[in-house]
């Protein structure tokens, strides 16, 4: 078994994988005091379910945003399975070539992204992480990442709108079911949803027409990616757990 765990700005993921099972999932806040006393109860309650134990787990990896906490999880981990966990960077064993980028600034979490998403499409694809920020990852053919974009996400663009300006209203993310906005909220909503999808497409069609492609496949994750993902108009693939399963195939490339 491998347990995976994703260190990110807003929460904690964590995933245990039994061969292409993933047994459990539990997020919890970044601010979470008892993170240990967490994880422990999860990771017992789940073993017992599936008769296994923690001799059987065999390994554990650990992307992370998040420097001042993976000190933190990587002891917690050691402590209760006995794992050193593996802490994923540049050097991991991937088959993205990732030579292109600085490798002091790219996010662990696209790199676990994006060997997520080899691993259910073939390139040309751009995966989208719609989380805390938004992170749009480009991989062309031969699997050769070129770079991609980062932006403000759709929590926190909201959060700006309504702190700097007089009378729009604060709301929360939410599904969009028809447009365009015909009262305030709407419109704001209709703004952020549609908005984020038009710009991945864009992007997308951008990426198409500067290296002479014709089919990049828009892969989506992240926390709110669920809300975007009716409106993309390019061939798309929705996986909400991309990141554990590219942490789970980095694990067993090394």
């Amino acid at each position: 078994m491998i347990l995976t765990i994703d260190i990110g700005n807003t929460c904690i993921v964590t995933g245990l994988f039994h061969g292409e099972k993933l047994l459990f999932k539990k997020r919890q806040s970044t601010q979470d005091l008892f993170y240990k006393e967490q994880l422990t109860k999860e990771l017992n309650k789940a073993l017992k379910k599936e008769n296994k134990t923690y001799d059987e787990i065999d390994s554990a990896i650990i992307s992370s945003v998040v420097p001042n906490l993976t000190k933190t999880v990587k002891d917690a981990v050691e402590s209760i399975t006995g794992l050193k966990a593996k802490i994923v960077d540049l050097k991991a064993t991937t088959k993205i070539d990732l030579s292109v980028y600085n490798e002091n600034t790219l996010g662990a979490d696209r790199i676990a992204d994006m060997v997520g998403a080899s691993t259910i499409v073939k390139p040309p694809f751009l995966v989208c992480d719609i989380g805390t920020a938004t992170t749009l990852s480009f991989v062309n053919k031969g699997y050769r990442f070129e770079g991609g974009f980062i932006k403000a996400g759709m929590k926190m663009s909201l959060k700006a709108l309504a702190e700097n300006t007089a009378k729009l209203p604060q709301i929360e993310p939410a599904s969009v079911s028809d447009f365009p906005g015909t009262t305030t909220e709407s419109a704001i909503l209709s703004g952020e949803i549609l908005g984020t999808a038009a710009m991945i497409d864009g992007i997308a069609s951008l990426l198409e027409n500067k290296y002479n492609l014709n089919n990049i496949t828009i892969v989506l994750t992240g926390g709110l990616s669920h809300l975007v993902a009716p409106h993309i108009i390019h061939s798309m693939v929705y996986e909400k757990n991309l990141l554990l399963y590219g942490l789970k195939a980095i694990a067993e490339a090394d």
